[in-house]
């Protein structure tokens, strides 16, 4: 009887760190997963005329261009001019 309650609180004390330790590194795989995806979604769907823009000026990504841009609600579309966005 002795050796069996030794041996059931040995086996937790030496399985409740190894489930802990495989748990944390599962989170930490999935969570890499979804960022490369979440990158991959990101780079699919963005315009190569925004990244351009971007990538020259980064602070017109936060701003926007400003200058000449039509009053609200009022948008004319040139064919090599992207949507002016909301401020």
């Amino acid at each position: 009887m002795m050796i069996r309650r030794r041996l059931f609180l040995s086996s937790v004390v030496a399985a409740l760190p190894a489930a802990a330790l495989l748990g944390y590194l599962v989170d930490r795989a999935r969570a890499a997963d979804l960022e490369v995806a979440l990158e991959r979604v990101v780079r699919s769907q963005i315009n190569d005329q925004v990244r351009e823009r971007c990538e020259s000026d980064p602070t017109w990504f936060l701003t926007g261009p400003l200058d000449g841009r039509p009053p609200r609600g009022v948008y004319v579309e040139t064919p090599d001019s992207i949507a002016p966005r909301p401020k």
